[in-house]
């Protein structure tokens, strides 16, 4: 067992006797084994029971026979948590093709397939049963960074580094529209169904608001002058949050787009690059650059 707590100092772990359930001091062969399989690197010892530690993780195996106590040095409320990792991953392929970074990989209508989006200016789609060549959905003029699949309409959006927005009609792979509500790349879109709206973020610290059936622009919101650079949206479609280039994070209710919080939730000036809720709503979990 183990339990997760939050000390602005350092990472803490406790040993525990689970038949007296005291504390014990750890010996060095002990100390040095864990660390290694842990991918922890000690830096020093300030006690025999509290010891210091340079958190350098890169997956957490089972946890049993201790109980470990996290924390950061980051300004944030958020958590560290020691993860029970029993999920095996197995390469299926991989896929070549694109001669730029790929910035964007979205999911199909059909089952199997998924689009990419590269600065090579290419969209292109996958097949990740039976792979091979991407087959080419549009080359474009710019570099791509984000995808957005309307799967009730059928319609593909890419987002470009000069701020426009495609929509692709997938049935034919026919650009449909441009949309040019943004003068900075759009680093991510997204769709929430149940209230109709479709969601941009610009590189100008821009929120487009717009209408999903027509393509209107609702409207434009500023939240500041660095770049917004991602977009989660929960189950529900209650809340949305926004990650920016300074490493906070901004939360809004749905679909009134009522502000609910801003908060440093990261290093500063270290970007939020990726949001996800977890699946009952409870948590937002973030991944920075840092």
């Amino acid at each position: 067992p183990y339990s997760v707590s939050k000390n602005p100092d350092c990472i803490s772990i406790n040993f525990i006797n689970h038949s007296t359930k005291t504390k014990i001091a750890p010996g060095i062969k002990l100390l040095n084994k864990l660390c290694n399989s842990l991918s922890i690197k000690y830096s020093n010892f300030l006690s025999t029971k509290t010891i210091p530690l340079r958190l350098m993780w890169r997956e957490w195996p089972r946890l049993s026979c201790f109980s470990a106590q996290l924390d950061t040095k980051l300004p944030t409320l958020g958590t560290f948590a020691a993860m029970i990792s029993e999920v095996k991953i197995t390469k299926i392929a991989s896929l070549t093709g694109h001669t730029g970074s790929v910035y964007a990989l979205e999911e199909s209508p059909r089952s199997n397939d998924f689009f990419s989006g590269s600065g090579d200016k290419v969209v292109a789609r996958w097949d990740s049963i039976h792979p091979g060549d991407g087959q080419l959905v549009v080359k474009t003029n710019d570099i791509i960074y984000s995808l957005c699949i309307d799967t009730d309409r059928n319609y593909l959006l890419v987002g470009q580094a000069a701020g426009g927005v495609h929509v692709l009609n997938l049935q034919n792979n026919v650009e449909e529209r441009l949309l040019q509500n943004h003068n900075a790349p759009v680093f991510d879109i997204t769709i929430s169904k149940k209230n109709n709206l479709i969601f941009t973020l610009s590189g100008d610290g821009e929120l487009g608001i717009l209408n999903a059936n027509d393509f209107s622009l609702l409207k434009k919101l500023f939240l500041g002058t660095g770049k917004l650079r991602c977009v989660a949206i929960n189950n529900d479609e209650t809340i949305m949050a926004i990650g920016a280039a300074d490493g906070s994070i901004f939360s809004f209710s749905l679909p009134e787009m009522e502000p609910i919080k801003h908060w440093q939730a990261h290093q500063e000036g270290f970007s939020v690059n990726a949001l996800t809720f977890s699946p009952d709503g409870k948590h937002l979990l973030s991944g920075s650059r840092d």
